[in-house]
């Protein structure tokens, strides 16, 4: 089970040892004098007792005796008080398969990564909805009596977390064992922590860093295909339960001045982030079927500046990118006129930060893509765009 060295490399890793003396070597030594078994034999290189020195030998070889005496400094004779070898009387392959097994006993307390797992934990997370579902419908108004499997339903949502370390098997799981919809359904829990704890393994899920890490490089570019493939799968099972309508509809109920509800602004803006990342066509789609853009304009409008409204101009200008359809959106929202006045602030004040200005940007980004539709220039030139453009460079000459 365990590839282990030939021999035991020596007592306990305080040193770094000299290159092992080959067996030829070793069998130039002779014992002076007829002696016991136990006096005869050489030092074992781990040894017993941590002592090297007291050996009765005849060393035919000087340069042995020298190999020999620089790995005197192992048996250094250093008292037992602390354990033979400072380790309890275990030499250093001895203490190997003991980190072995203990690392193996760490896994078996987490979520065991295997299908035959990943089912049972499936067939126990719906149990747990069920539960719950159950026990908000006969104590609505009493939290005491359905808190239990709340709290056992938000530890269930979190172990799915760990499935993408090999999303090529387990994503494909997911999707035949029907979970999505249980997934989409609960995004509309009364509970919102319970909804944003979805939306973060939804994010998790769907990150573009997920099977990045590819150990067979020959591999690679299989690896990567078979996992494009799983998330697309995943992806397609989302959108067909009504995934965006449901994000959208959470960045409506949250309320950011709760630092809970912000953090779950951030992490639903994480998951469009993801889809336009992997699915960029899903634009189009986006800004035709939920009311994102309108949200998104009305987040960057805000006075108070701070990493949701950063993130909010980032996908903005994302989906306006490259797509007239998104564009021609953007005019019936009179989104020209909202990004110009959120630019027209920069005149008086710079950005407090590296963050603020990657906002400006994203703003400027976006309506330099509007500008490349024609019905755009006139909103432009309505909204005074012109001047506003001509005093920007004389406000960057005083830096």
């Amino acid at each position: 089970m365990f590839r282990l060295p030939a021999l035991p490399s020596g007592g306990g890793n305080k040193r770094k040892m000299g290159n092992l003396p080959d067996p030829e070597t070793l069998k130039r030594y002779k014992p002076s004098e007829p002696q016991s078994a136990s006096e005869t034999m050489p030092p074992p290189l781990g040894g017993l007792n941590g002592k090297g020195k007291g050996r009765a030998v005849t060393v035919e070889d000087e340069d042995i005796e020298a190999e020999y005496s620089r790995r005197e400094d192992v048996y250094d004779g250093e008292d037992d008080e602390e354990g033979r070898f400072f380790g309890g009387g275990l030499n250093r392959e001895q203490e190997q398969i003991l980190d072995i097994f203990d690392a193996a006993g760490e896994g078996e307390q987490g979520p065991t990564l295997d299908l035959p797992a990943l089912r049972r934990q499936i067939g126990k997370f719906e149990r747990v909805v069920f539960k719950n579902t159950e026990q908000r419908g006969k104590y609505p108004d009493d939290p005491s009596k359905f808190i239990d499997s709340e709290s056992d339903l938000d530890t269930s949502l979190k172990a799915f977390l760990p499935l993408t370390q090999n999303p090529s098997l387990f994503y494909p799981e997911l999707v035949k064992s029907g979970i999505i919809p249980i997934l989409a359904n609960l995004l509309s829990h009364e509970n919102t922590d319970i909804a944003m704890d979805v939306v973060e393994v939804i994010q998790e899920l769907t990150d573009e860093d997920v099977g990045g890490e590819v150990d067979d490089l020959e591999n690679e570019e299989e690896t990567g295909s078979t996992t494009r493939m799983a998330m697309g799968q995943l992806i397609d099972e989302l959108l067909n339960n009504s995934l965006l309508d449901l994000l959208v509809s959470n960045l409506s109920r949250l309320d950011e001045s709760e630092d809970t509800d912000s953090q779950g602004v951030f992490h639903i803006l994480g998951v469009f982030e993801n889809l336009l990342s992997f699915m960029p066509p899903l634009a189009d789609q986006i800004v035709e079927e939920t009311a994102l853009l309108q949200w998104l304009l009305q987040r960057i409008k805000r006075k108070e500046y701070d990493s949701n409204k950063q993130y909010a101009s980032e996908i903005m200008a994302i989906l306006l990118q490259d797509s007239r359809a998104n564009v021609l959106k953007l005019d019936e929202l009179d989104g020209m006129d909202v990004m110009l006045q959120v630019l027209s602030q920069y005149l008086k004040k710079d950005p407090g930060d590296s963050e603020e200005v990657e906002f400006m940007e994203n703003v400027f980004n976006s309506v330099c893509s509007s500008l490349a539709q024609p019905e755009m220039k006139k909103a432009f030139l309505n909204s005074e765009g012109v001047e506003l453009m001509g005093k920007a460079p004389r406000q960057d000459t005083r830096h």
